[in-house]
């Protein structure tokens, strides 16, 4: 009788112990500079109270972004500079952590409604012909990077073969070679 009673008080305090926290976090995955972007780990799996910790792992060179409370589920930062921005959340309880990494793909910002660098334009269902350099927002609200992100995330940080730049669709394509190099767009000069 005491080993069944002291079997069954052994089962019940093993499972009082804290269980492993799954770290989830999102975040816009672009902005534009002097946004105000929210990070948040608040849909993170746990069982009891936890303690969160977000770092910026890395930023684009000369960055004086910073996080507004590191320690919050939800927090936010102000990038100062385009480029890529990487954070980590660690979620801890007090017997266990978890982790998650995000990316904040920063563009310039828009001064009077135009963009520094060009904005990515779809001029026909589902084919990229281009950037536009130097079109407004408003033109091409619809046709911005933000409707087709996996296009621009692929081709980001390579070269882009674009035609029609700045010619009517109807018009024959001028086949031109861009560069994407952290959301800055460079015409590479023809051979």
């Amino acid at each position: 009788m005491v080993r069944r009673i002291t079997g069954i008080l052994l089962l019940a305090l093993c499972g009082c112990g804290n269980v492993q926290p799954i770290a989830k976090a999102t975040t816009p995955e672009i902005a534009a500079v002097g946004d105000t972007v929210m990070l948040d780990a608040s849909a993170t799996l746990l069982d009891r109270d936890a303690t969160y910790l977000w770092t910026l792992d890395s930023a684009p060179s000369g960055s004086t972004a910073t996080i507004a409370n590191p320690r919050a589920a939800r927090t936010s930062f102000v990038p100062d500079l385009p480029g890529r921005y990487s954070f980590t959340v660690t979620v801890s309880n007090e017997d266990f952590s978890d982790a998650t990494s995000i990316v904040v793909t920063v563009i310039p910002a828009v001064a009077d409604g135009v963009t520094e660098v060009g904005v990515l334009v779809i001029h026909s269902v589902d084919t990229l012909l281009g950037w536009q350099i130097g079109r407004t927002l408003d033109e091409a609200v619809d046709l911005v990077a933000l409707e087709y992100p996996n296009l621009v995330a692929d081709w980001n940080d390579g070269t882009v073969i674009a035609s029609l730049i700045n010619v009517p669709i109807a018009d024959t394509p001028h086949p031109e070679l861009y560069r994407v190099v952290d959301w800055t767009v460079e015409l590479i000069p023809a051979p």
